[in-house]
């Protein structure tokens, strides 16, 4: 950068800086360029640079601020004094105002992944002194929102917001034309597939200097020879990319002959390339790379078998490419590989014992690969090995013994193949292991106790296997475990109490097993930093006792999930100390005391399920705690099937804030994951008359399920005060008395159940606002007088009415033709279950709803399928 000296200032260039200051904006903060201030030498802010003796501004560096604008501020080109101008990685909107034909001092212009938009700015093609021009789009690789895309009209280059450039020929051709002063040209990734002709004299006529052309990608079938000598070996070149190539004949060995000459070049990328017409020879031509990298090409096994001779690579990978049979022992002859990753290769047969030559290899995967029989046991010869994952293949048999000669292993990954048989002992021998897992194979037998206390192994992970027998109780103060997955096995015995002395686990998973706690007083959860025990950690267990009363307040628990097991007793305070908690299930379990309106000071708890045990009481707010206090974020509470009677307190629905306001931003409820990345809770409620298993919670789903008790009196009038509420069961309790019509205004109700009470009187007008209402059930009630016609209720059927004898209208007999009604036995509460996914929509004219995938077991309705949220 140019010396900066005290002296006059230009004060209108200083004034220029700040008018373009002004045209920029951040997407998430509104400070900007803060060093930029009136009154200051601008010469002395951040990205600028000025002439030692001028004093005027030279360099301009605003490269990488993450700057966004909506088109070029006529202020930059009054600086006629810059010489080096850097807008890179930034989002500057339209080109339409760009005058860079102003700026003929330029020698450096960088324009990469500038998220441009519009016309290409011709001026830059009157910039005789630019030495260096970067109009690259590098971050295709990186899925950035930010990339460039070219395309042609008649006599203009247009950029629009994709990942890919895309410069066409005869616009590059008055693009360089004047540019003879030009060393350093980065195109790295832009198309120049047509009228190869035309660029190919573009090029070396235009730009004789050219010296620095670093990283280049070609697309297209180029089968001319000028393309070839026009261009000549580019000496710079280390890595070229190489897109959609049908090497044909003499064309394919004079581009390979070409690459040959390219002495620098030690990186090759190919997509697309089919190799079908290629002499295996001629593959020698590759003699000098350190890396190959292929995407979707078609490899004959004799290219594959050539590959083997380029001995010097480095690296090797290759992606859903197309090859032939078994993998050709030819691999063995790599032996300078560190890194080899080969992903749905349509290989087949045995995996070659060659590959246990690559003794220099640190990094190897398969993955989607049809490799039958063993894993070999050479892959022990690796000794130098670091990473190996192997997913999604067919091997079987034994992990072999050998594996433990890998003393260098951080990470190892065998999962969903056919691997049977125990785990190896040896395996404890791997003390470097960081990352394990072996999830979804056939392995059986008992867990090596030392597994948990390997001393650097931090996520171990042995879910989805036949592994059986009681887990050892095991030095926990050893153990640096912090992910922990052992669920879907056959898991039996007493629960250890070491898992709950890991002072570091972070992510338990033990459901689906056999577990029991029969001998254990309390489960103790203190002195750890668990975060998620849930939906699929403790559920749907053995464990019987009670829970734990020695949760101290250190307690960092997201999520708490133990529902389908035995756990009796009181619901314990202690759980105050959890004040991270987000959701509570203990469902289906035997636990027995009153509502715990003490979970009030849980300021962020969501969701409450408590279905299913042996709650008894009135709802009715006792006198210690009538104090106005709410639930600040209860979204979800589940109390259905338990013991509560009598009466609601009028002011019971008032505790549940969240619902009394309308939120329309649905956002997943989840945690941060060691194994996964994230997760998301799993519960099962009762909604729209089916008990309903939600894979992923958003934070718009409301429900209120108090369904199977014996609770009585009228139905509060301030549950109209919950307008967010989407699903509401009061069935199977002995309501009685009439709707209160205030249910009309909770206008995002989707499910409405009060069947199976005592509710007498008319169905109120004001429940047709319900617009999204697509589940209604009112049947078994003592109802009468005119079903309402408009709107929704002109789409509900029989059952939603039925065992009320005094209703009449569409779509029971219409009015004044009713016999004496006839008494029909009290529906049971269905036990159908289905699992489904809830994602958000907007509907149009009816703001937000909900659209709903379900996947039934009954073959009957087996069309529905499973709709996943994205993330």
């Amino acid at each position: 950068m140019a010396t900066r000296l005290s002296g006059a200032i230009d004060p209108h260039q200083a004034a220029a800086l700040l008018r373009l200051k002004e045209s920029f904006y951040l997407a998430k903060s509104p400070v900007i360029l803060p060093s930029w201030r009136d009154g200051t030498d601008c010469c002395t802010w951040g990205g600028v640079g000025c002439d030692a003796s001028s004093r005027l501004v030279t360099i301009l560096d605003l490269g990488g601020y993450g700057l966004h604008s909506d088109g070029f501020d006529p202020a930059l080109f009054s600086l006629t004094s810059l010489r080096h101008l850097d807008l890179s990685m930034n989002s500057l909107g339209t080109t339409k105002d760009a005058k860079f034909g102003w700026l003929t001092l330029l020698t450096h212009l960088n324009l990469s992944n500038s998220g441009l938009d519009g016309q290409i700015p011709m001026g830059i093609n009157k910039l005789a002194n630019l030495v260096s021009l970067d109009l690259s789009n590098r971050s295709i690789l990186h899925n950035s929102d930010n990339g460039i895309l070219f395309y042609e009209t008649d006599d203009e280059i247009i950029f629009t917001p994709d990942y890919e450039m895309h410069l066409h020929e005869s616009s590059l051709l008055a693009l360089v034309a004047n540019l003879s002063n030009l060393r350093e040209l980065y195109l790295d990734w832009v198309d120049m597939s047509r009228n190869v002709d035309d660029w190919c004299k573009a090029i070396p006529q235009s730009v004789p200097r050219l010296q620095m052309l670093k990283e280049f990608g070609l697309e297209g079938k180029l089968i001319y020879m000028y393309f070839l000598t026009s261009i000549g070996p580019i000496g710079s070149l280390c890595h070229l990319e190489l897109f959609n190539m049908e090497l044909l004949g003499d064309a394919g060995l004079n581009l390979l002959s070409w690459i040959g000459d390219l002495e620098n070049l030690t990186s090759l990328v190919l997509f697309e390339f089919d190799f079908s017409g290629v002499i295996p020879s001629s593959i020698t031509y590759l003699k000098n790379l350190r890396s190959l990298t292929m995407y979707d090409c078609n490899l004959p096994r004799p290219i594959l078998s050539a590959i083997g001779n380029l001995v010097d690579l480095q690296s090797l990978a290759m992606s859903n490419c197309k090859t032939y049979g078994s993998m050709p022992p030819s691999i063995g002859n790599l032996t300078n590989l560190k890194s080899l990753y080969i992903n749905n290769p349509g290989l087949s047969g045995p995996m070659p014992a060659a590959i246990g030559n690559l003794k220099s290899l640190k990094s190897m995967g398969f993955s989607i690969c049809n490799f039958a029989g063993p894993i070999p046991s050479a892959i022990g010869n690796l000794t130098m090995l670091q990473t190996l994952e192997i997913s999604f293949c067919q091997f079987s048999g034994p992990i072999p013994y050998s594996i433990a000669q890998l003393k260098e292993l951080r990470v190892l990954i065998i999962d969903w193949c056919d691997i049977s048989g125990r785990i190896p002992n040896s395996v404890v021998n791997i003390t470097r292991l960081i990352y394990l897992r072996l999830s979804a194979n056939c392995l059986s037998g008992k867990i090596p106790t030392d597994l948990f206390t390997l001393p650097a192994l931090r996520i171990l992970s042995l879910r989805d296997n036949q592994i059986s027998g009681p887990i050892e109780e095991f030095d926990a103060v050893s153990s640096a475990l912090v992910g922990l997955s052992l669920n879907g096995n056959e898991l039996t015995g007493e629960f250890p109490k070491s898992l709950f002395l890991l002072n570091s686990l972070l992510d338990l998973r033990i459901d689906s097993n056999n577990l029991s706690l029969w001998k254990l007083l309390f489960l103790g959860l203190s002195y750890n930093n668990l975060s998620v025990i849930d939906g699929g950690d403790l559920r749907e267990n053995h464990f019987e006792g009670i829970l734990p009363f020695n949760i101290t307040s250190g307690c960092a628990l997201q999520t708490i999930d133990f529902n389908g097991n035995r756990f009796k007793g009181q619901l314990p305070k202690a759980l105050l100390n959890c004040s991270s908690l987000n959701v509570l299930d203990i469902g289906n379990n035997l636990i027995v005391d009153t509502f715990p309106f003490w979970l009030r000071g849980l300021s962020v708890l969501q969701v409450l399920i408590l279905r299913s045990n042996q709650f008894y009481g009135s709802l009715g707010v006792p006198k210690e705690e009538k104090s106005g206090k709410k639930f600040p974020s209860l979204q979800i509470i589940d109390i259905a099937s338990n013991n509560f009677s009598g009466n609601f307190h009028l002011q019971w629905f008032d505790m549940f804030e969240p619902m009394q306001r309308y939120n329309n931003t649905g956002q997943l409820i989840e945690h941060e994951n060691l194994s996964t990345g994230s997760y998301q809770d799993t519960i099962t409620i009762s909604y729209k008359g089916f008990s309903v298993t939600f894979q992923r919670i958003l934070t718009t789903l409301t429900a209120i399920d108090l369904s199977e008790n014996s609770l009585e009196g009228s139905i509060p009038e301030s549950i109209g005060e919950l307008v967010s509420l989407h699903a509401l069961n009061l069935s199977h309790n002995a309501f009685s008395g009439e709707i209160p019509p205030q249910l009309g205004g909770m206008t995002a109700l989707e499910s409405l159940d009060l069947s199976s009470n005592q509710i007498s009187g008319e169905i109120p007008q004001e429940l047709t606002n319900l617009t999204f209402l697509s589940i209604l059930n009112l049947s078994y009630n003592e109802l009468e007088g005119k079903i309402p016609q408009s709107r929704q209720f002109a789409t509900f059927g029989n059952s939603s009415y039925k065992g009320n004898g005094r209703l009449c209208g569409k779509p029971l007999p219409e009015c004044g033709s009713l016999s004496a009604p006839v008494a029909e036995p009290r529906a049971e509460s269905s036990s159908e279950h289905v699992d489904i996914v809830m994602f958000l929509f907007v509907g149009v004219g009816f703001g937000v709803g909900f659209a709903i995938g379900i996947l039934m077991k009954k073959s009957w309705i087996s069309r529905w399928f499973h709709s996943e949220v994205s993330r």
